[in-house]
């Protein structure tokens, strides 16, 4: 017997849904490009054909609100300078709307991503430029959010003195810049400098905390 989604759903509604998320799942080949079973991306699909259901138009994709709203109450991510790069890299373009195949490329990278797969990523938000290096001046902007600005002049010094250090441990063949092969690298060996220039996935509990709400699979953290 098919276990009911949610009890306020009507019958018909389901079984449209069901038939939607099959075809999703078929079509986009969720299976073999995410590490979520069956089960999981129904329960993922279901949470954005709800989002859906709120939209202007149901039959659209999901808006860059919603997923907003998503990032604060659901990951606890606040809205930094780094949310619409973190949009640019899970929608691909400067789009209103985040189609089936962006909310479940995110859900994949936020809950269940490998680190490579997570280092590919946070280097794509932080390279805003897309050259495949980090330059001085763009670690510069990166960082200097994360101080209060009471002295101007302290905070620039500050945020040099950080730069020079992620510099020292990241800048592998001393160029003066961060390729992705060495921020790769220094990360594979060091995971906690994985989000040196700021907060790109969602911590630990807010991402266990989403896991238990449609899966047992949660690993270890």
């Amino acid at each position: 017997m098919t276990t009911q989604l949610d009890l306020t759903l009507d019958p018909l509604e389901e079984v449209g849904f069901r038939n939607k998320a099959e075809e999703w799942i078929r079509r986009h080949k969720f299976l073999r490009t995410t590490h979520f079973n069956a089960k999981e991306l129904e329960s993922l699909l279901y949470i954005y054909h709800k989002l859906q259901r709120d939209t202007s138009d149901p039959s659209k994709n999901i808006s860059r609100f919603q997923l907003s709203t998503i990032f604060h109450v659901v990951f606890g991510m606040p809205d930094s300078i780094l949310m619409p790069r973190i949009f640019h890299v899970i929608i691909g373009s400067a789009a209103s709307t985040v189609p089936v195949t962006s909310w479940i490329k995110m859900m994949n990278i936020f809950l269940r991503g490998t680190l490579e797969e997570q280092i590919d990523y946070c280097f794509a938000v932080y390279d805003a430029q897309g050259r495949g290096e980090l330059r001085r001046d763009q670690m510069m902007n990166l960082l200097r959010k994360m101080f209060f600005r009471h002295e101007e002049e302290e905070v620039e010094e500050t945020v040099k003195d950080f730069v020079d250090i992620i510099l020292n441990m990241m800048d592998l063949d001393k160029d003066g810049k961060i390729s992705k092969a060495d921020f790769k690298e220094t990360v594979m060996e060091k995971p906690l400098m994985l989000e040196c220039f700021g907060q790109c996935l969602p911590d630990r509990a807010h991402t266990y905390a989403f896991l238990t709400t449609f899966t047992d699979r949660i690993k270890r953290f």
